[in-house]
């Protein structure tokens, strides 16, 4: 069985050779791409027979990217791919699949496999328009800005991700709501602590200045559980920090 495993930065050096025989200008086929990514979606990777190989999986199927390498071990690769998703009992796609790329398949396969175009999954769409009117010198240089962006944006999800799962994890363990996770800010891993730090001071004084003011209150009514009336202020505070009355 193929033993696909998480991407390292150590695995740069092993996978690039394969990369760097496709004839794609997709940005699945960088490494950059593939570590940022197996980081968010839980990609994996191996090198299986002279092929890269990448995997993630999406509802009942597993998802294979199309395999990197030198053409004459395409079928050895596809075919292995497909007996993996019948081991697993999951069923066979694969993505990011070119015209090109197609046309390999259907020599090898005839009529065995569809392609299906997935508007959402497109990397980019530009303005013909635009693009029409722009000289060559422009337009590389709009489409090289336009792949910077897309990097820093996934980089920039993948870091509020695991900064996020932080953070809950911290908030649970001092006994606080962990939706207090949504109001912090994400920007880096210092800016995040900071505004953790202001956040809890600030839930905490709120709680304070609620059970004081119902201390306060008219009549005593019948005594709730401690533990209950504490839990109950705190949603109160918190549903006032969130809007959410």
């Amino acid at each position: 069985m193929i033993n696909f495993k998480k991407v390292e930065l150590e695995d740069q050096k092993a996978y690039k050779p394969y990369m760097a025989q496709q004839q794609c200008r997709s940005c699945e086929c960088t490494f950059a791409n593939l570590y940022l990514w197996s980081r968010f979606y839980a990609v994996t990777a191996t090198v299986e027979n002279g092929m890269l190989l990448t995997k993630s999986e999406e509802g009942d199927y597993l998802s294979y990217g199309f395999p990197m390498g030198k053409p004459k071990y395409l079928k050895e690769a596809v075919d292995a791919l497909y007996e993996y998703s019948k081991e697993k009992k999951r069923k066979f796609q694969m993505h990011n699949v070119t015209p090109e790329q197609f046309a390999l398949l259907e020599e090898i396969y005839p009529g065995r496999f569809q392609i299906e175009y997935r508007r959402d999954y497109a990397d980019y769409v530009y303005e013909a328009e635009k693009l029409a009117k722009m000289t060559e010198e422009e337009k590389t240089k709009y489409l090289q800005q336009k792949r910077e962006k897309n990097l820093t944006d996934r980089e920039a999800a993948v870091t509020r991700k695991e900064l996020m799962a932080e953070a809950k994890n911290t908030l649970a363990s001092d006994n606080l709501p962990v939706e207090l996770a949504e109001v912090l800010d994400y920007t880096d891993a210092d800016s995040c602590m900071k505004s953790m730090e202001k956040v809890k001071n600030a839930f905490q004084k709120a709680v304070e200045a609620a059970v004081e003011e119902k201390l306060k209150g008219g009549k005593p009514q019948k005594k709730a559980p401690e533990t209950d009336t504490q839990k109950a202020l705190e949603q109160q505070v918190y549903n006032a920090m969130m809007g959410k009355y």
